[in-house]
């Protein structure tokens, strides 16, 4: 349970890079859309096969990398977006797909927000637990936020849930990103401050992903609804998202330049 949720960064994955490479490669992103597709059908098939037999959860086993079940399913909206962009899928048919997969995506944001609650509740989260999984909470209401921007920038808004419900939630989320990053940041310096030691682990990874898609979230949100300060707050917090990648990064080379020494990452959670 502490690690299957994992899988689903590999949907994310294919569909952020697809979004990037859309205009210039509109066939390999077409290719990373359908390998996005295609791993996520078979997550929801084979998950609950796998956990199935492993017994009810331990509230232990709850954590923040739950919520890439939420990034992954937000990733089909998005690729929906870059598809009807390319001409790939009709417009009738890439807004509905996308909104069935962003409303999905909310609500298993939801479920999972109420299972980490429950398990903060019944286990909290001791010193030595890292908090680096838990900025994932931030990116899966991140990712949210991109794919509505995206959304309304496409018009699927008004042809499906309409235009205003959509702005709402999207605000609402970007809001709950903004307010977690200080609590998640804090609880990171305090859990060094009380001791645990400051080296590279490959979690960190899950700070680095919410930074950046917090970043892109905040200016196509400021774009889809006119925000300039949205949009100015977005392009501030690439800075810190592309330290935060190059310090994780320098630590990754330091690490395997020296086998079995952990390397030191300043700042890492």
């Amino acid at each position: 349970y502490k690690r299957a949720f994992t899988a689903c960064a590999a949907v994310a994955a294919c569909a952020v890079l697809g979004d990037r490479l859309a205009a210039q490669a509109p066939g390999v992103a077409a290719a990373l859309a359908a390998a996005a597709a295609a791993v996520w059908l078979a997550l929801v098939i084979l998950l609950p096969l796998r956990l199935a037999g492993t017994g009810r959860p331990a509230a232990a086993d709850v954590n923040g990398s739950w919520y890439l079940s939420a990034v992954g399913t937000q990733a089909l909206a998005i690729a929906a977006t870059f598809l009807h962009a390319d001409g790939i899928l009709p417009a009738r048919l890439a807004c509905w797909a996308g909104t069935s997969a962003w409303l999905a995506g909310v609500l298993l944001y939801l479920a999972v927000c109420a299972a980490v609650a429950a398990r903060l509740r019944v286990a909290g989260l001791g010193v030595a637990e890292a908090t680096a999984p838990y900025w994932v909470a931030m990116g899966a209401a991140s990712i949210s936020v991109l794919a509505a921007a995206q959304l309304l920038l496409a018009g699927a808004g008004p042809a499906t849930i309409g235009a205003d419900p959509l702005k709402t939630l999207a605000t609402a989320l970007w809001v709950t990103a903004t307010c977690l990053i200080p609590v998640l940041a804090v609880r990171s310096v305090w859990r060094h401050v009380r001791g645990s030691a400051v080296r590279y682990r490959a979690d960190l990874w899950m700070v680095v992903f919410p930074a950046g898609m917090y970043a892109m979230a905040s200016m196509q949100l400021g774009t889809a609804e006119r925000w300039p300060v949205v949009r100015l707050i977005g392009t501030i917090a690439v800075w810190p998202a592309t330290a935060a990648w190059l310090l994780t990064f320098a630590a990754l080379i330091v690490s395997l330049r020296e086998p079995g020494a952990a390397a030191p990452v300043r700042g890492a959670s």
